[in-house]
């Protein structure tokens, strides 16, 4: 899309498929200032460019002027465009449609699609504007034998008679009209042109001409092919323009984003002494219970080591249970701290009790000894007392 253009468009015929497409093409861009429709009756925008045509009328962005155009002529007619920089002529009937008016069919359909389209262009030269660009048909020949092609030809040629700055005469096959439906929709869309592109070919033609004018031909006559390589063009340069809008609708939301973290932030501020101070007085509850809570788990480990004291004072205990057998063997030991001496004693009186019992074992040993002793101390004294009678005798 053009940039650094601001244009001014009159649209006739706007009432027809490439009409109306081409109205909403042109409001939608940005590079036509003031769209001016005249007509029999007004017009809508199709939905699909989805722009709210009552705020653009009261912008005075988008005007509908609703005339007679059999009361049209070269002094009112020129009003119309005054200050336009090109003229869009999308004027056309039918036979079906001429037929139904009264007098003869070929007079009517002339009217619109001969006599109309050379007049209204006639105004728009006096009026001061340079382009005219105007939709006729595939095969239009002011020399041909059929009526139809016949009087497009004638009318092409008479505007291009007018002598604009720049003529462009389209001449498309098959048209694709916007909101037809059917058999004829069907086999149109495949073989014909959308209406809705023909009005972007226009467009856009109509921009590159008001950029550079030396570039161009007085006089064109665009058929199917040329059509096509204007829209391509068109949306191959849009391409890097979407790019462009879209980064810059991405830094404007990202700037939006920012100034609202910042509002944000300093709308924060103020509850931020009270979110710290209660955020603190968390903190120490919070260290509180975890240190009641880590007591309690250091509590809950220990307990295996009290388990596991519990269990070698469990596997003490046969030691006990031997200390308890020897001492059963050897004597009852006392449960006080004197008492591994007083084993001792009793351990050296038990010891002691073998060598008493030896000595008293030695004593009932020599108990026959003894005895022995006396049977011969007994047996001496007879003995002495016989040796004693002896010796009184010998005396």
């Amino acid at each position: 899309m053009a940039s650094g253009l601001s244009l001014r468009a009159v649209v006739v015929g706007a009432t027809g498929a490439t009409g109306q497409c081409l109205v909403g093409e042109l409001l939608k861009a940005k590079t036509f200032e003031k769209v001016v429709v005249i007509g029999r009756r007004k017009m809508l925008v199709p939905e699909m460019y989805g722009l709210d045509q009552e705020a653009l009328e009261k912008s005075n962005r988008f005007e509908q002027h609703i005339v007679n155009f059999d009361e049209l002529n070269e002094e009112n007619g020129k009003a119309h465009f005054e200050g336009a920089d090109v003229f869009f002529c999308c004027l056309g009937t039918t036979k079906a449609i001429a037929s139904r008016l009264p007098g003869d069919w070929k007079e009517n359909f002339r009217k619109v699609d001969y006599h109309l389209v050379v007049n209204l262009s006639r105004y728009a030269k006096s009026a001061g504007v340079k382009h005219v660009s105007v939709v006729s048909s595939m095969g239009a020949n002011e020399s041909s034998m059929f009526f139809y092609l016949r009087s497009k030809g004638e009318s092409d040629r008479d505007v291009v008679a007018c002598e604009f700055d720049r003529a462009s005469i389209y001449r498309p096959g098959s048209l694709c009209r916007y909101g037809t439906s059917g058999l004829a929709h069907f086999v149109t869309q495949f073989i014909g042109l959308r209406t809705e592109k023909l009005a972007q070919a226009m467009r856009a033609e109509s921009e590159n001409f008001a950029l550079d004018s030396s570039k161009f031909n007085k006089v064109e006559y665009l058929a199917s092919s040329h059509i096509y390589a204007l829209i391509s063009a068109d949306e191959a340069k849009a391409g890097p323009v979407a790019e462009a809008q879209g980064s810059d609708a991405a830094a404007s939301a990202e700037s939006s984003v920012t100034t609202n973290n910042q509002v944000e932030a300093k709308t924060e501020e103020p509850a931020a002494g009270a979110a710290a101070s209660e955020g603190e007085t968390k903190t120490e509850e919070t260290e509180k219970m975890s240190g009641e809570k880590t007591a309690i788990e250091e509590t809950t480990e220990e307990t295996p080591e009290a388990k596991e004291g519990e269990e070698e004072t469990t596997e003490e205990t046969p030691e006990a249970k031997e200390g308890e057998e020897e001492t059963t063997e050897e004597t009852p030991a006392a449960k006080t701290e004197e008492t591994p001496e007083a084993k001792e004693g009793e351990e050296e009186t038990t010891e002691e009790t073998p060598e008493a019992k030896e000595g008293e074992e030695e004593t009932t040993e020599e108990t026959p000894a003894a005895k022995a002793e006396e049977k011969t101390e007994a047996e001496k004294e007879p003995a002495s007392d016989e040796a004693e009678q002896t010796k009184e005798e010998d005396k």
